[in-house]
Order: structure tokens, then sequence, then C-alpha cells
């Protein structure tokens, strides 16, 4: 489908331009994201009235029901969506969902690594990183660009021209620029500050945020970052709270999740080095931690990614 599209269009969509070409494959609580052939993104228009239970996976997740409604929990808090509203589901989020009987919903799929070497990435990671939900009619400004440009990934995703993968990126990070200009007004701290005075916040916090992706497997402590930053302790645990939506050490600790997702990904590293090379001072505080994140032990975690490979081979 070439052009500008409205939810309509979407609607009267043929029964074999949807979902009938796609299903979900859930193991344990991992969902594999099957992409397409060399592409780190998936759309998929889901008619179908299947529910499924609590599970993850490694993509960023959009949903929006065009007709109907849906119904999701994430991070134990349910979310009816109707028409048009739109539910951000961050990366690695336990969630279920569950389908009426009758509807249509637009759901994208992406990888961030793409995005990976970009010098904000670490400050992407924070906007997308718990539940994002817009309601259809509040109709706010944030709301009609995340919507337009959900149309738009739908329009090139579908129209078959070359190097549509970039103008999909290029709207993904449009929709994530203003979600981060949102974010700085909707901060308490920052949006009474002046302009200038907000970019300094930004850039110091643009510094802690690199210096942790750098120095993640070291044993940080909050007052060792706040130096980084030149902010007291107490000053900048409210600053990171009021920014990120979690504390200094949930951060922490979610990067040190990544990073151990990525090495067990990468099979062949046994699992006390991933332990320690991802920060964690012991391999019982690292399968605590990531049995209490995944729902899935270490070891669980890599047997999945094994018949996840031995699948693509296939």
């Amino acid at each position: 489908m070439k052009g500008n599209v409205s939810m309509s269009d979407i609607i009267h969509l043929p029964q074999s331009h949807s979902d009938s070409a796609f299903k979900r494959i859930v193991e344990g609580t991992q969902e594999k994201v099957s992409y397409p052939k060399d592409s780190s993104v998936l759309l998929w228009v889901n008619r179908e009235s299947e529910d499924y239970a609590e599970h993850w996976h490694n993509a960023v997740e959009i949903i929006m029901p065009v007709d109907g409604s849906y119904h999701v929990t994430a991070r134990r808090h349910p979310y009816l969506l109707n028409t048009g509203d739109i539910l951000i589901i961050p990366a690695g989020e336990l969630h279920s969902l569950a389908a009426p009987s009758e509807g249509v919903r637009l759901i994208i799929l992406f990888e961030l690594s793409p995005l990976s070497e970009m010098h904000n990435f670490p400050n992407l990671l924070l906007l997308l990183s718990f539940p994002l939900f817009f309601a259809a009619c509040e109709e706010d400004t944030l709301y009609i660009t995340l919507k337009n440009q959900m149309l738009a990934i739908y329009s090139e995703y579908t129209s078959g021209n070359a190097f549509s993968e970039f103008k999909i990126y290029a709207s993904i990070l449009e929709l994530c620029a203003e979600l981060g200009r949102k974010n700085i007004k909707n901060n308490t701290e920052l949006s009474m500050l002046s302009a200038y005075k907000q970019l300094e916040y930004i850039n110091k916090f643009n510094t802690v945020f690199q210096y942790i992706n750098t120095h993640y497997m070291e044993p940080l402590t909050l007052e060792h970052v706040a130096d980084v930053a030149c902010f007291s302790k107490y000053h900048f645990s409210r600053l990171f709270k009021q920014y990120t939506g979690s504390t200094f050490y949930d951060y922490l600790t979610l990067r040190r999740i990544r990073r151990a997702e990525e090495l067990l990904s990468a099979s062949g590293y046994p699992i006390i080095d991933v332990a320690l090379a991802s920060g964690f001072s012991s391999i019982a505080t690292f399968n605590r931690t990531f049995k209490k994140l995944k729902k899935c032990t270490p070891t669980e975690y890599c047997a999945l990614c094994r018949s996840d490979n031995d699948t693509y081979e296939r």
C-alpha cells in the first residue's frame, strides 16, 4: 500500500494482508520474534482472538487498536486499549495479552540494536524502560505525532520500496524524540529551569549514562556516579528518579541484565563468566536477579536462545 494511509484503510485490508502468515511463538515466558529476512522490524495487522499469557521478548512492541479494544497487562497494571489508543511496551517487559472475539490491531515490533551506536542511546533506553500509554481521546500534539508515525511506518513497511527500513527507523527516531521532549516538560524540576540550564542538566545526564554504559561491570556506587555528574548524592538521587522514573540502582541492575542477555545469547560463555562480565559480584546474586526480572534462570535463557538459533538455521 502506497501513500498516506488511515486506520480505515487498515481495517478493510483483505485477510491475506493481515495475520495469516504470522503467529506468535512463545516458549516458557520468552517470545521469539520472527522478523522478515535481513530486517529488525516486524509489523502485524492482528485480527486473531487468541490470548497470550505473561511473556517477554527482546523487541520494543507498540500496539494500536484500529477497530475494537484490546486488553494488555504490563508490570501488573491492566490497560484497556480502545480504538486509537497506543501502548508502548519496553523490550524485556513481562506482559500478557487478551483479545476480544473481534477487532483489528496494528502491532509493531522492532529491535533497538540498530540505534545502539547513537550518542544518546542510553537516554533512549530510559525512555523505553517502562510501559507508556497514550489515549486517543486526549488528541494532544504528542498523541497525534505517535499516531501519524505509526501509520507512516505501516505505509513504508508495506510499500515494497528500497531502503524502507531506513525510513521506518527515521519514524521511530521521530517518535522517540517527541517522547524525550515530553519527558523534559513533565519533569517538574527540569521544566522550571531556563532552556540553557535544562540543556546543561541533560548534558550532565548524558555523561552519567555514558559513564554507566562503559563502567557497569565495575562496583559502581551512587556516590561515585553523583561525583561524575558534579551533583551531591542526595540531589543526584532525586534528579535521577525524576529524570528516569527509576532509582539509580534499579537502572544499573537493568543495564547489567541487558548485557547478560547479550552474552547468554552468544552461546559458549559459562554462567559464572557472564555474571562477572555483567557486573554481578556473585553467581548467586546474578541467578536470583535474572530469575526475578526475566522469570527464567540464565541456564533456561541459554536453552531458549539455542533453540531460537537452531530454528533460524533451519
